[in-house]
């Protein structure tokens, strides 16, 4: 209860930073990260599940600014990452999908996020938006469309 209390209110802390982008770069350290989804938006972390454990490597930590959401969700088909230019520690992107086949408006979807991280945390919010994805025999993409937040704390060290 008590490691809660305190995630949350760092995350909290995390999350009314509003300079981001001002602040002198800093890289998040490697190591194993509490890592919380929430939200309407049909997000999730690769297990399917909204909270878990995830190792981030040395490796995994070099690009996370850049596409944070490549380490923490799964990949959807037919989905590109988008890329903003990122300053400080500020991280801003998303997804853009369509299915194949599909027309304008129909089996696509946007996902866009922004937020910031420090050496031993982060914090993203956004939004998922998808198309008519329920056409009569044409391409589906299961999500439902709406706000989400992601947090991530980092723990420990990864086993």
């Amino acid at each position: 209860m008590m490691r809660t209390l305190v995630v949350a209110m760092a995350m909290t802390a995390l999350a009314g930073c509003s300079g981001a982008a001002e602040e002198p770069p800093v890289d998040l350290l490697p190591g194993l990260y509490a890592v919380k989804i929430v939200g309407e938006a049909s997000v999730t972390l690769d297990d399917r599940s909204d909270q878990g454990n995830i190792c981030f490597s040395a490796d995994n930590v070099v690009n996370f600014a850049a596409d944070p959401l490549q380490r923490l969700v799964p990949d959807w088909p037919g989905c590109i990452a988008t890329e903003e230019r990122l300053t400080g520690n500020r991280l801003a992107g998303g997804r853009k999908c369509r299915m194949d086949g599909a027309k304008r408006g129909e089996g696509s979807m946007l996902l866009a996020f922004t937020g910031h991280h420090t050496t031993n945390a982060f914090a993203m919010s956004g939004t998922l938006v998808h198309g008519d994805h329920e056409q009569p025999g044409g391409p589906y993409i299961d999500a439902a469309s709406g706000d989400f937040t992601i947090t991530g704390q980092r723990i420990g060290d990864c086993p």
